[in-house]
């Protein structure tokens, strides 16, 4: 009777040990699979951190190219007038010439018109 009163005794122990034993496992399992979860949302949200920031660098960096396009277009435009200014002004100060030229032409000529005519009174 003793011997089974302890054999009872032993399986009862064994099993609380199973049972002990089971519990501890599925409560490391559940304590990992938490672990894992809480990586996952750490990886998700140091990407979703990344992704922000390179779209954030991406719009400041597009706004640089946006200003200096707009500087250089501004450029470009300031100096085609400049240019348009310089060039109608060579232009100006050619026709001016001419026609100082054309004018002073026509000064010498009537004066060789008149010496002629006198030379022509005076039977030369």
């Amino acid at each position: 009777w003793r011997k089974l009163k302890k054999r009872k005794r032993t399986m009862s122990i064994l099993h609380q040990s199973r049972k002990e034993q089971h519990e501890e496992k599925r409560i490391a399992k559940e304590r990992d699979t938490l672990e894992k979860q809480e990586e996952y949302n750490d990886a998700m949200g140091l990407a979703a951190e990344m992704a922000k920031r390179e779209r954030d660098e991406s719009l400041i960096a597009e706004e640089k190219n946006l200003e200096l396009r707009t500087m250089l277009q501004m450029q470009i435009e300031e100096n085609e007038r400049r240019n348009k200014i310089l060039e109608t002004a060579k232009y100006a100060e050619g026709r001016e010439m001419k026609e100082k030229m054309e004018s002073e032409r026509n000064k010498l000529e009537a004066i060789r018109s008149n010496m002629v005519a006198d030379m022509r009174v005076k039977g030369v």
